[in-house]
């Protein structure tokens, strides 16, 4: 991508994500999980009521499972997680972009390893003049964005220098974004199926409900993205539909993607194709529930020919979209 230098104040970028566990060991899917769903922005429970719900109920019920999963995708990357090894190659491909200029990348987990706390310590012991955060979520919401930069908060309240601070809240209508799905949805030979359906992290209603008609709603900003690509590839809208899945009840935002999948394979739906625009690098909720266990939904309920759109990874046009976004901020 071609882009002017720029000669700016010593800026530090933090890329922020959930994270994963350190292994598919139990003990560390524990840790992980506990993490994950002790936090407040993800489980909107009062503080004792949530820690009892987690550690008693859920954990001991979904850890096993939970950790034959992260197993699964622990040996299918060759001993390593996706979530990680593609934000560390997001990261030192981003910081080639910016070699010529005061701008240094930086990666970090909410709930693992590299962690947001020891990213913002280094930042500031470094004395950037800015900072600039870019959750890598497209579309904003309390559980996801919101829990990252709460993180990046708790840990900058901890230091008395703190740099100028913006913050990339979403970017789900970027038309970087939306032209990098587009080319690898077109790279799949996308018209030779029946249906395609644009899966999203589904959400509590209790969340998408508070949002809505704000700039942060996050089931508008879904559509939305659906509907930019479509219009990219020229779909008819009998061709796709918005779905969300990895809800943990009936009470979380719908339709529900594995519902979808085995009333359009009874319906006589022979060939589909799944797109997940929510997430920005694979991961367990796009490998295994997406790539493996909805598959054999999808075939045991009638279905012939399943596919799933590779996530953006490192793509150059990822990578672009990325760089796009920082300049921003910077100009």
């Amino acid at each position: 991508m071609t882009r002017k230098i720029i000669d700016h104040c010593s800026t530090a970028v933090l890329l922020l994500n959930t994270g994963t566990p350190d292994s598919p060991e139990i003990s560390d899917v524990s840790v992980y999980l506990s993490r994950l769903l002790g936090d407040k922005h993800v489980i909107t429970l009062p503080y004792l009521l949530r820690k009892i719900v987690v550690n008693v109920f859920i954990i001991p019920l979904r850890c096993f499972r939970s950790s034959k999963r992260y197993l699964q995708l622990w040996n299918q990357f060759g001993g390593k997680f996706p979530l990680l090894h593609y934000g560390l190659s997001l990261q030192n491909n981003l910081q080639k972009r910016f070699n010529n200029s005061n701008v240094s990348i930086y990666l970090g987990m909410c709930y693992g390893h590299p962690s947001i706390e020891s990213q913002i310590r280094e930042i500031i012991e470094k004395q950037y003049k800015k900072l600039i955060l870019l959750p890598l979520f497209p579309q904003y919401a309390s559980s996801s964005s919101g829990a990252v930069l709460a993180e990046v908060a708790k840990a900058i309240n901890h230091n008395a220098l703190i740099p100028q601070i913006q913050t990339v809240h979403s970017f789900h209508d970027n038309s970087l974004y939306i032209k990098a799905l587009s080319e690898k949805i077109k790279a799949m030979d996308y018209e030779s199926y029946e249906m395609i359906l644009f899966t999203y992290h589904s959400l509590p209603l209790s969340h998408v409900r508070k949002v809505v008609g704000t700039p942060f709603d996050y089931e508008t900003a879904c559509r939305h993205t659906t509907k930019l690509i479509a219009e990219t590839l020229n779909l008819h809208g009998d061709r796709y539909k918005t779905v969300f899945q990895s809800q943990l009840s009936s009470r979380w935002l719908g339709p529900h993607t594995n519902e979808t999948i085995v009333a359009e394979a009874k319906a006589g739906i022979k060939s589909m194709l799944i797109v997940s625009p929510s997430f920005v690098a694979d991961c367990l909720e796009t490998v295994i529930e997406l790539g493996k266990e909805y598959k054999q939904l999808f075939l045991r309920h009638g279905g012939l020919r399943y596919a799933q759109v590779q996530c953006l990874n490192d793509e150059p046009l990822w990578i672009d979209c990325l760089e796009t976004l920082i300049i921003r901020e910077l100009e």
